[in-house]
């Protein structure tokens, strides 16, 4: 049997590896959506000196940031890093899948979970082929499951390992905040049911121990940045302009919990066998005599990723990546369940466990057969329309007709304008979602700024997307007529140049 098991493991994580890397390799050559270029487009500049709130203007926390620069570092600016990055967390997320599993029920419930989780962490339904913030707020969160499974009552090691795991998470995205209250619980519960007593001399170590690690990670951040004089740039972008855009949390997971097109949105397409199974799995899975963790903590779980993508106030896709880790987890123990525990009849049973892996493993099975079989620029059409493929081809174009040390301006959304195009904005605002948003108090002082920035700094080429209403009607008008040529249109977007006679179109 332990032969068995080392094959069949050695075998499928083979499997896994490979597969991982061809969808990889098969989304390559797909635009990236803003996100991502924008992240990727941030970290270059960081790498090349800027300041990210200061100069470079983007609502999230540093640590998406960070990764894409390191990203560079080692695998150079280009979607090669990118891709190179969602090959990595995805190959550690299996592993870490697997040491979850095989600690709380076994071997074979974790070759499951592998299986599980590779054929569904690139659901293009969920735009999880590429490496948004959910796929690093994913992999901590799996880090801190194993700790927190490791022993019938976590002792203070594997209390510090989730606790920093979860303060990491909240470097990616702040909402990872939601996840860590429910694992306090859980702790909690299992301090009282070994100890049979809680008091504050054993309660208040606990607690401090597992939620110490945000504060310290955040507050030398805000430290830093007080320290280089720019607070309130921190401040500004990650809390001022953070609480508008979200709105209030709790009214946010109220919304979200009672409307059932929330919790089973189209977007879930891909793994909607997988919800199912995992959903299925919190109302049987206290049945199981054999899992080494008390069945609330599943619960417990669940609950606490749906409020954190319930606190976000949007039913973004890939939000609801961050589903996939826990009902990949429930659904491989519920499979398991059935295949070792569930008292019924041995021929009920096969034909039970053979339905459910054939409609699972054939259902998912045959997403990524359609997954392989869209050429990339299809994959983006799915999931974005024509929007970042747009984006793209103007941005090699505009690569095509520049110098190097040209910088350039675009109004619109699309970030990978700069990406592509491998240019630097000639305004830290390089995209104009937050002067948009209705929400947000300090529209009025980033349109100065970016006019300001535009004024000291002329970019060689001006891009205009028309979808955003005529030009005419902008507070850049006056700017863009004094000093800039019309060159030419390109679909939708109209390219000024401060030079005609030095650009070929």
């Amino acid at each position: 049997m332990v032969r068995f098991k080392n094959i069949a493991t050695v075998v499928v994580f083979i499997l896994a590896i490979i597969f991982i890397f061809a969808a990889a390799l098969h989304s390559l050559g797909e635009p990236l959506e803003r996100d991502l270029t924008t992240y990727g487009y941030i970290g270059h500049a960081l790498l090349s000196g800027e300041q990210l709130y200061s100069d470079l203007w983007d609502h999230k926390p540093p640590g998406i940031h960070i990764a894409f620069a390191l990203a560079e570092i080692i695998w150079g600016y280009g979607q090669q890093s990118i891709s190179f990055i969602w090959v990595l967390i995805s190959i550690l997320s299996i592993f870490q899948i697997y040491l979850i599993l095989d600690k709380i029920s076994g071997w074979q419930a974790a070759l499951i979970g592998v299986i599980f989780y590779t054929l569904s962490s690139n659901s293009i339904h969920l735009q999880a082929n590429q490496p948004n913030t959910e796929i690093f707020i994913n992999y901590f969160t799996l880090i801190a499951i194993w700790a927190l499974v490791q022993t019938p009552l976590p002792n203070t090691r594997h209390l510090h390992i989730a606790g920093w795991a979860m303060g990491i998470a909240t470097m990616f995205k702040p909402v990872a905040i939601f996840l860590l209250a429910p694992m306090l619980f859980y702790v909690l519960i299992r301090k009282y049911s070994v100890e049979k007593e809680l008091n504050y001399r054993s309660l208040l170590p606990t607690i401090l121990i597992l939620l110490y690690p945000v504060p310290l990670l955040w507050g030398p951040m805000f430290g830093y940045a007080f320290l280089q004089g720019r607070f309130h740039d921190f401040w500004d972008v990650l809390i001022v302009y953070n609480s508008q855009y979200a709105g209030s949390s709790i009214q946010n997971i109220w919304a979200f919990l009672t409307h059932p097109n929330y919790l089973f949105p189209q977007s879930l397409t891909g793994i909607w066998i997988l919800v199912l199974l995992g959903y299925a799995w919190l109302f049987i899975g206290s049945r199981s005599k054999r899992v080494k963790v008390p069945h609330y903590f599943f619960i417990l779980m669940t609950m606490g990723v749906l409020f954190e993508i319930g606190s976000l106030g949007k039913d973004f896709a890939h939000y609801f990546q961050v589903l996939i880790p826990v009902f990949v987890l429930n659904s491989s123990l519920l499979i398991y369940y059935v295949i070792d525990e569930m008292r019924i009849r041995s021929g009920s049973r096969l034909i039970l466990v053979a339905t459910l892996l054939s409609i699972t493993l054939g259902t998912m099975i045959n997403y990524q057969i359609e997954f392989f079989k869209h050429h990339p620029f299809e994959l983006s059409h799915e999931k974005y329309k024509r929007q970042f493929i747009d984006a793209r081809e103007l941005g090699q174009e505009i690569n095509a007709i520049t110098s190097p040390d040209d910088l350039i301006y675009y109004w619109g959304s699309e970030s990978g304008v700069y990406y592509y195009s491998q240019r630097k904005s000639a305004s830290g605002i390089f995209y104009n979602l937050p002067l948009k948003d209705k929400n947000n108090k300090q529209i009025e002082a980033l349109n100065s700024r970016l006019l300001a920035d535009l004024e000291a700094t002329p970019p060689a080429i001006f891009i205009w997307n028309s979808k955003e209403g005529p030009i005419k009607n902008s507070h850049l008008y006056d700017f863009v007529t004094k000093s800039y040529h019309l060159l030419g249109n390109r679909s939708y977007f109209q390219i000024y140049v401060d030079n005609p006679e030095n650009y070929e179109f």
